[in-house]
């Protein structure tokens, strides 16, 4: 990133995150869950929470043993995140996901992108620079808002259709081939902030260009078997709405 703009609504999105956080059916538990899945063990390993937010993610990496350093460019947040997270063993950075001036080569065995890529101008030079801190076959793991189902949209538009009950029914598609900054004009995170969308294709071929191999693809839903009542839970089961990536550094980029 290359201005803080969370430092304006630091308070308001550290009350969403816990408010997401609370329910079970929320993306963003499904999220969670699956990055631990493809974690696995991690007690003991070197791990950069890369643009940690308010660190939810660093303090349940470091209950599981994780060495974990949270890097965000935003100073507010990580203020809001050392306030919480006291009690922890957590090592906070402030540093550009762009380029991680601060971090030495080779630093990480993990490096973990948790929502993060949406708020990046240079998605390029974020995989360039988490190459350059991982040791050789360290894994780094994305997680992202789904790039083929969470599309830019402008108030009155909505990316959600429902019916007369206002259950949810359907996905619409918007501008997908738009790819670029947006900002959805509504009172939402992304109406605040706005956000970079890129296709599918964008990340995956990314991610290859940067010296990295596809582990694995994961699209968390909730099973059709759980209690869908909410609006939310009623969504997560008809789509996936985050997208993750496991890969493997498989080679090291020259330095430029």
């Amino acid at each position: 990133m290359t201005e803080p703009l969370y430092d304006a609504i630091d308070h308001y999105y550290t009350e969403f995150v816990h408010k997401e956080l609370q329910d079970p059916y929320s993306h963003f538990n499904l999220r969670t869950n699956e990055i631990f899945r493809l974690l696995g063990k991690i007690s003991g390993k070197q791990i950069c929470d890369l643009a940690s937010g308010e660190g939810y993610l660093s303090r349940m990496m470091a209950e599981r043993g994780g060495m974990v350093t949270a890097v965000d460019i935003s100073n507010a947040l990580l203020q809001q995140a050392r306030k919480i997270s006291q009690g922890y063993s957590i090592n906070f950075l402030v540093d550009d996901a762009q380029t991680l001036h601060s971090v030495a080569d080779e630093t990480f065995n993990i490096v973990v992108c948790n929502m993060a890529l949406m708020d990046v101008p240079d998605l390029a030079s974020v995989f360039q620079a988490v190459n350059r801190i991982l040791k050789p076959a360290g894994k780094f793991i994305i997680a992202l808002l789904h790039p083929c189902f969470e599309t830019p949209f402008s108030v009155p538009e909505t990316i959600a259709e429902v019916d007369e009950a206002e259950n949810y029914v359907a996905c619409r598609v918007l501008h997908y081939d738009q790819e670029g900054f947006w900002q959805s004009g509504g009172e939402g995170l992304r109406g605040k902030v706005g956000a970079y969308h890129r296709k599918l294709s964008t990340y995956l071929n990314g991610l290859l260009q940067a010296g990295f191999t596809i582990e694995e693809v994961a699209e968390p839903m909730l099973p059709e078997t759980a209690s869908a009542t909410s609006f939310a839970a009623q969504w997560n089961q008809k789509i996936p709405r985050t997208l993750i990536v496991s890969s493997i550094k498989a080679r090291t980029l020259p330095r430029k």
